[in-house]
C-alpha cells in the first residue's frame, strides 16, 4: 500500500514578512528549530512535496507550535482512516 511518513515539531513558531502575492497575510509561517535557522512553509513544501508526487507516501505532519494552523498553507485539513 506504500509507506506512511510522521513528522513532529514541538517548538517554537514565528511569521516572517513574505513578498509571496499568495499570502493572503502577506507573512510567511516558520518553525523555529534549537539552531535558530528558520525553516519556513514554503521549505516545508519543498521537502515533503517529493513524497506526493510518488503517490505511495502518507504523510502526516504534526506542529505543536504557535501559527501552525497555516504552517502548511492548506485550506482543508484532511483527516482520514479509521477512527
Amino acid at each position: 500500500d506504500g509507506d506512511e511518513l510522521v513528522v513532529h515539531f514541538s517548538g517554537h513558531g514565528t511569521q516572517v514578512p513574505s513578498d509571496d502575492p499568495e499570502e493572503s497575510d502577506s507573512k510567511d509561517e516558520a518553525i523555529c528549530p534549537c539552531d535558530m535557522n528558520l525553516i519556513e512553509d514554503g521549505d516545508l513544501r519543498i521537502i515533503f512535496k517529493p513524497l506526493g508526487d510518488k503517490g505511495t507516501v502518507k504523510l502526516t505532519f504534526i506542529a505543536d507550535c504557535c501559527h501552525s494552523g497555516t504552517l502548511l498553507d492548506h485550506n482543508d485539513v484532511v483527516i482520514s482512516g479509521p477512527k
